[in-house]
């Protein structure tokens, strides 16, 4: 598929990404890299979270259409330590972070489990 940087100018710059082609998002990712001094490849969430032992919560909007929520799923199976996965359908990128009160008791309860004592 895309890379993220693709998937995300194509979904929140819309009429801009529609005079861009494949090309042009790799040459701006290539310029990106290079300014930053990495690789787009070097950052593998995929295999990252492969190897995490902490316990990781995932949310994410089901009408979301600047991420797909496919790309929680796909980091969510991967996902080595413990995990939890919830959709909001009715949410997309933005309106999942104004609406917090549906997902409040799930990180409540999480937290309360996950978060050593200690730092509480």
């Amino acid at each position: 598929g895309e890379t993220a940087p693709m998937e995300f100018g194509r979904a929140t710059l819309p009429r801009l990404a529609s005079l861009l082609t494949d090309a042009d998002f790799a040459k701006a990712a290539a310029r990106a890299s290079a300014m930053a001094g990495f690789e787009w490849t070097d950052a593998d969430p995929l295999a990252a979270v492969g190897k995490l032992s902490t316990p990781v919560l995932y949310f994410h909007g089901g009408s979301d259409t600047w991420i797909s929520p496919e790309n929680s799923r796909q980091l969510f199976a991967r996902t080595a330590g413990p995990k939890a996965f919830g959709i909001l359908e009715t949410d997309d990128h933005v309106t999942l972070t104004m609406r917090l009160d549906p997902i409040s008791r799930d990180v409540l309860a999480w937290f309360e489990r996950w978060l050593p004592a200690a730092a509480r």
